[in-house]
């Protein structure tokens, strides 16, 4: 009886290893639940059964790694698309910054020339406004000179007054020099 082997509920194991608690031993006669299915199978027909599965396994791993040489070259190859898809773009960004430079500098040159535009125009008038300065310059100093002249005048008469003791005077110590005093 060694060499048999009993199938229950799709597992093969040695009956004598089926003996635990939900198993029990009557002189020469295996008792078994009511809702387990057992059959007896023959040393012979368990290894020829075995190698079918292992021959079924077999092909079972040889198709799972074809399928999955198939996913890696399919990765592989969307990988590559990718890396197309983005060196293109870069390339397409790389286009715009030249063309965005070009209207910046482009930009930039025409600001350039309006600002120079501007300085001169600046220029000009500041030149102009410099050679016209001297003569005026000149026309209020001689005024000026002109003013001065007659205010020292008139604070002298008014210090000969003060003096005959026609008018009050008080002696301002700052005026002295330009009364020639």
């Amino acid at each position: 009886m060694g060499h048999l082997v009993k199938c229950v509920a799709g597992k093969s194991t040695h009956i004598r290893s089926l003996l635990s608690n939900r198993w029990s031993r009557t002189s020469s006669t295996v008792v078994v639940p009511v809702d387990a299915i057992t059959t007896f199978v023959s040393k012979t027909d368990m290894q020829e059964k075995s190698r079918l599965q292992e021959k079924r396994y077999s092909a079972f791993k040889g198709e799972i790694q074809k399928l999955q040489e198939i996913r890696f070259s399919d990765l592989k190859r969307e990988n590559q698309n990718l890396r197309r898809e983005v060196e293109l773009q870069i390339t397409n960004c790389e286009e715009n910054d030249k063309v965005s430079s070009r209207d910046l500098t482009e930009a930039l040159r025409t600001e350039r020339a309006h600002l120079v535009k501007e300085i001169q125009l600046l220029s000009t008038k500041f030149e102009t406004l410099e050679a016209n300065l001297p003569p005026k310059i000149k026309a209020y100093s001689s005024v000026v000179e002109e003013n001065r002249g007659r205010t020292i005048k008139a604070c002298k008469f008014a210090v000969r007054l003060a003096i005959a003791g026609f008018i009050p005077f008080v002696i301002v110590p700052e005026l002295l020099p330009y009364m020639g005093l």
